[in-house]
């Protein structure tokens, strides 16, 4: 694959990212490993039935385009969507399919490209192939499977990539940033937590035949710590207290996984 590129070091990176992201995605979707390669300049493909996938690379950094071969595509697609045999396949279903899949390669691409060029994200544009672009040549790459399958593309990749200046701040620390300012606007946010003393299974003839004095066992001793839970699940235990007239919990073991058991002098009220 051969860009147009600011910094040698981003393009080989562009490229290897997008081979290997080609790699997983189709390994994944298609349950079988799959092996992008290089091809000579002698292997380029040059059918007038092949069809573009045509991305912008945003913000402005420039265009990426494949041109594919028709028939491993149709194969591909054929396999993706669980159809008898190519000839059942229609020419929309093959494009849908394969540009789901580049869709998803090219996701995983911006993630990673994202650590490097700040707003880097490949956004897909149509299957023509584009006008300015038409005339450059590409590299040829083919992606076979390991039942034989495959696929031959031309890349055509005209990008203008450059790392961040000196001193500009970096991507994960500008999303560390973000993710605290977003947490923050949720810690005003009210939880209803609950106070159980203890569990019972009963029988439906059991809950018809509950009256006014009844008296239902739970599964706890009186000694043993109550549960405090938040959405159904234990975030902690703690002893039963009296809290201004009210029944409350003062914590003595956190239960969210991972955590040991922290003795914590703090009394909730239920």
């Amino acid at each position: 694959m051969k860009t147009k590129t600011q910094d040698g070091n981003l393009a080989e990176l562009f490229c290897r990212e997008w081979l290997q992201g080609m790699e997983g995605v189709f390994a994944e979707a298609l349950g079988c490993a799959w092996i992008a390669t290089v091809n000579s300049e002698a292997e380029r493909i040059q059918r007038q039935d092949d069809f573009w996938v045509h991305f912008e690379v945003e913000p402005g950094a420039g265009r990426l385009a494949l041109r594919l071969q028709r028939s491993g595509a149709t194969e591909i697609a054929r396999m993706l969507l669980g159809v008898g045999t190519a000839d059942d396949m229609r020419e929309q279903d093959v494009h849908d399919a394969i540009q789901e899949l580049l869709r998803q390669v090219a996701g995983r691409v911006s993630l990673v490209m994202q650590e490097h060029v700040p707003d880097f994200h490949l956004k897909f544009a149509d299957t023509l192939p584009p006008a300015a672009m038409g005339a450059k040549s590409g590299q040829s790459v083919c992606l076979s499977s390991e039942s034989g399958n495959r696929l031959s593309m031309e890349v055509v990749a005209d990008l203008q990539l450059s790392a961040p200046s000196v001193g500009a701040e970096p991507v994960q620390s500008r999303t560390k940033t973000c993710e605290e300012s977003n947490l923050a606007l949720l810690m005003d946010v009210e939880l209803k937590l609950t106070l159980r003393f203890g569990q019972k299974a009963m029988t439906l003839q059991e809950v018809l035949q509950l009256n006014s004095g009844a008296v239902v066992e739970l599964d706890k001793q009186v000694q043993e710590p109550v549960d405090l839970l938040l959405a159904g699940k234990v975030i902690a235990r703690g002893e039963v207290v009296v809290v201004d007239g009210n029944y409350g919990l003062r914590v003595t073991e956190l239960a969210a996984p991972g955590n040991e058991a922290v003795a914590r002098g703090l009394s909730w009220k239920s």
